[in-house]
């Protein structure tokens, strides 16, 4: 539960769940699209209201669009750039043609028709006459991430009340080593000794709540006061004021080539007389 910043419910026909990741964080936004003999007016709200939502996604979000879309995706050459060949459908529909201009508009691509898969693990949905099968239900993702998921197929075998199969998508995120190395040497860099001094305790106090409110009144005459901008303001904060009042422990490297707390080195040293 950690990693999830946000949950919000739109309407009874689209969720988004943005969570937060190692490199970029994810937006999801789950579906429930009008049926291919629905209005075209309650087609045109849908999607006026899932274009709203993918427009307020974060610049630098990965954005993943999953549900029941209703829309068969044919073979057309007309939509190679953000579908693939691998449907069991040859024509598009309707339903089909307007995810596929969405996914043009928001520079996104049906990462379900991408896998080369049997017929049975495309198959998403069964009608009541056991007879009709389709593949209606997608999984779309933002083009420069498609690299990420590693597959999309259905699972026939999951036991739910429902006449769709399960799908799953398998994404993979690439772990940030620089970010990695940032953590560690955060971990150990602080000379924490000196916080043991009272008068530096009250300068970082003081400095941290000056350079926040420094930071926040900056981010208001700019318009910008969301929660990442506060979590930024007030890391910083604590950042810069460490920097200045704390600073980093002295390290020296020792003969065998390991580094070694210079306090450390120094009474092993003296133990070895």
């Amino acid at each position: 539960m950690k990693n999830i910043i946000k949950f919000e419910a739109i309407n009874d026909r689209i969720s988004k769940l943005r969570i937060r990741g190692q490199i970029s964080n994810t937006t999801l936004i789950c579906v429930y699209a009008p049926t291919e003999v629905d209005t075209n007016e309650k087609k045109k709200d849908f999607y006026e209201t899932l274009i709203r939502e993918c427009e307020k996604t974060p610049k630098y979000d990965t954005l993943i669009i999953l549900g029941d879309l209703n829309a068969q995706v044919g073979k057309e050459d007309h939509i190679k750039t953000v579908a693939g060949k691998h449907t069991i459908h040859e024509k598009t529909n309707d339903n089909g043609n307007r995810i596929c201009n969405l996914a043009a508009a928001m520079n996104l691509y049906l990462a379900s028709t991408k896998f080369p898969h049997p017929t049975k693990h495309k198959i998403t949905w069964n009608h009541p006459n056991h007879v009709t099968k389709s593949q209606i239900d997608h999984v779309l993702i933002t083009k420069k991430r498609l690299k990420n998921i590693e597959n999309v197929r259905s699972y026939r075998g999951a036991t739910a009340d429902t006449d769709h199969v399960l799908v799953i998508a398998t994404i993979k995120e690439k772990k940030s080593v620089a970010q990695d190395n940032v953590k560690n040497k955060m971990k150990s860099r602080w000379n924490t000794e000196k916080i043991k001094d009272v008068k530096i305790q009250q300068e970082l106090q003081k400095g941290i709540t000056q350079k926040l409110q420094q930071k926040r009144d900056d981010e208001l005459k700019k318009g910008k006061n969301g929660i990442e901008e506060e979590w930024y303001n007030i890391k910083t904060s604590i950042l810069v004021t460490a920097e200045e009042w704390i600073g980093e422990k002295k390290w020296i490297r020792v003969k065998n080539g390991t580094i070694k707390n210079v306090k450390k080195h120094a009474k092993q040293k003296m133990k070895n007389g």
